[in-house]
């Protein structure tokens, strides 16, 4: 949910631009996340259809930038309500 989340929040981004998010705004949660960590999780959402990679050809590299799809953004959706219906419940008993 997160990187989708940050995916749709920039239109299109890429893998090292993710890692940097969640380094900056992850607190101890998601502070110093390691690419074999973020980039599995890219690719199964790639693989799942929720976000598609753009490659962008470079003078010296070639860097893969990903977009949300019509069904990632569906899925964000569904994937928050039931985040904060969780999190309602959950305050229920705290």
């Amino acid at each position: 949910m997160i990187l989708l989340s940050l995916i749709a929040k920039h239109g299109c981004t890429y893998g090292y631009a993710i890692l940097n998010a969640l380094d900056q705004m992850g607190e101890e949660f998601f502070r110093n996340s390691k690419p074999g960590t973020v980039y599995p999780v890219l690719y199964r959402l790639e693989a799942e259809g929720l976000i598609k990679v753009v490659d962008e050809q470079g003078a010296e590299t070639q860097r893969k930038q990903y977009s949300i799809t019509v069904q990632g953004k569906t899925a964000l959706e569904n994937m928050v309500s039931d985040w904060n219906h969780y999190v309602s419940v959950v305050d229920k008993f705290i």
